[in-house]
C-alpha cells in the first residue's frame, strides 16, 4: 500500500497523484481534504481542513510552514493521518506537499517522498523536509536541474519530467479533418484553482490592449470552474498559464507546458 497526501491548495496536486497512481499497479490511498473526485476509484479518507483566520505560531517559530496551536482541524487531520499509518503500515508515503506531514510520516518509521519545487527553497521548513525523504519527486528533466540544491538532495532526486493528465490524450480533430482546431488569434489565460497574482483589471487590459484576439480566462476570481479545459487549450493560438510549477518570489521564473 502507498499512501499519497494531496494538499488542498488548487487542483494541480490531485491531478499528479492521479496521474502517478495510474502508473502504480499496487493499491494505493490519498488522503487529502479535497472533494474526492468522481474519477478516483481507489481508497480516500478525508481529511478536515486546518485553515484560520487567526492562527497562533503556525510556523512553530519559524521551522514549519502551518502548525496552528489549539487548532482542532489540524489535530484531528494528523491524528487521522497518524491512524491510518498505525492501522494500514504503506510501503511508502507520498507527500504533495506538506512539510508538516513529510515530518509525521518519517517519525512514524515509513519511506517519505517529498514532492520537490522549483526555486528557492532553503528556508527552515522546506530544508526539514527535503532532508529527511528518503526520494525527492522532481517534475522536471534532469538535464534542468534546480540550481543551488545541495548534492544530498541532487543524489536523491528522481527527475520525472513534467506530469501532465494529458499525456498520450489526442488532439480533438477539425472539422476538416486536420489536428489543430478553433481560429487563428484566441488566446487561452488558465489560472487553475490555486491563487494568481494576475487581477481581472490586468487581463482586461491585455484584453483591450488586442482587439483582434479572442480571450478566454480559466480559473481565477471571478470565472466558471472549467472541468476539462483540454479542447480550449487545444483550441487556442496562445496559451498562458504558470503550471502549477511555480517558484517562489526570489526564483526566477521558468516556462513550463500546462498540467
Amino acid at each position: 500500500m502507498i499512501g499519497y497526501y494531496v494538499h488542498h491548495q488548487g487542483r494541480g496536486h490531485l491531478h499528479h497523484a492521479q496521474c502517478i497512481a495510474a502508473h502504480v499497479p499496487g493499491p494505493s490511498t490519498i488522503l487529502s481534504s479535497l472533494p474526492r473526485p468522481n474519477a478516483w476509484h481507489r481508497p480516500w479518507v478525508a481529511l478536515p481542513p486546518d485553515d484560520t483566520v487567526d492562527p497562533v505560531d503556525a510556523t512553530a517559530q519559524g521551522r514549519l510552514h502551518w502548525v496552528p496551536l489549539h487548532h482542532d482541524g489540524h489535530r484531528e487531520r494528523m491524528g487521522i493521518l497518524a491512524r491510518w499509518i498505525a492501522q494500514t503500515r504503506p510501503a511508502v508515503f507520498v507527500s504533495d506537499v506538506s512539510v508538516e506531514v513529510a515530518v509525521l510520516v518519517r517519525l512514524l518509521g515509513i519511506p517519505v517522498v517529498v514532492a520537490a519545487m522549483r526555486g528557492d527553497r532553503q528556508d527552515e521548513a522546506h530544508r526539514l523536509g527535503y532532508d529527511l525523504a528518503n526520494v525527492l519527486l522532481a517534475p522536471w528533466p534532469g538535464s534542468l536541474p534546480e540550481p543551488g540544491w545541495p548534492a544530498h538532495w541532487h543524489a536523491k532526486a528522481v527527475h520525472t519530467g513534467s506530469i501532465s493528465r494529458y499525456d498520450g490524450r489526442p488532439r480533438p480533430m477539425t472539422r476538416c479533418g486536420g489536428n489543430r482546431p478553433g481560429a487563428d488569434n484566441e488566446v487561452v489565460v488558465m489560472l487553475g484553482a490555486g491563487g494568481a497574482d494576475i487581477t481581472p483589471e490586468q487581463l482586461r487590459e491585455a484584453a483591450e490592449a488586442t482587439p483582434d484576439w479572442s480571450w478566454t480566462v480559466l480559473g481565477g476570481p471571478g470565472t466558471h470552474w472549467v472541468e476539462d479545459p483540454w479542447p480550449l487549450l487545444c483550441r487556442a493560438s496562445v496559451v498562458i498559464t504558470h503550471a502549477g510549477r511555480t517558484p517562489s518570489r526570489s526564483a526566477p521564473q521558468r516556462a513550463c507546458p500546462p498540467s
